[in-house]
């Protein structure tokens, strides 16, 4: 069984272009936490892999009950470069156009494409043991990476999925190499 949670809601400014900023975790984070628990199941045999970023990281913790984390670079959100930081309305709207016209392809400027990310999410996937009980706190980007991985859709549908803060996915393997996709 293989779970894929997102964060839950970070502590930041509406509007603001994040990625890889380290932010910390909302006030509502507790509360966020007990309903992500009673989607899920005890983890006490689950390998637990997450990103580094704080958001994650606290989730992560929060979930392991002691148990050893991987904290692994390639579970990072999309990496907005020049932008991170910054309100979306202050970004001039031609270069968010221009990016957005191909974002699988075009390369935040200083940052990623989508392609980038989904680069780095495929070679994580394909180091882990589709077989072990695995539990992977990770971000929207990610998420939606191994969702199309699973699903082999078109790239340019990768966003019709909706994955709010808190989101779990939940993979169960079935006839190999296929699998059954559970949104909790």
């Amino acid at each position: 069984m293989i779970y894929l949670i997102r964060h839950t809601k970070p502590d930041v400014k509406q509007g603001m272009c994040y990625g890889w900023t380290d932010l910390d975790v909302n006030s509502t984070f507790e509360k966020e936490l007990a309903i992500i628990k009673e989607k899920t199941e005890d983890f006490s045999s689950y390998k637990f892999f997450s990103s580094p970023l704080l958001r994650c990281k606290r989730l992560a913790k929060a979930l392991a009950n002691g148990n050893d984390i991987i904290f692994d670079d390639r579970l990072k959100e999309l990496n907005f470069g020049d932008w991170e930081g910054t309100q979306w309305d202050d970004i001039h709207f031609d270069k968010v156009q221009t990016w957005s016209e191909d974002f699988i392809n075009n390369q935040v400027p200083g940052g990623e494409s989508f392609q980038d990310l989904l680069d780095r999410v495929t070679k994580f996937w394909e180091g882990i043991n589709l077989n072990d009980n695995i539990v992977i706190v990770a971000h929207d980007g990610v998420l939606r990476a191994i969702t199309y991985l699973l699903l082999k859709m078109e790239k340019s549908n990768i966003f019709r999925i909706q994955l709010e803060y808190g989101a779990v996915i939940k993979i169960t393997p079935w006839i190999a190499p296929h699998c059954k996709i559970s949104f909790l």
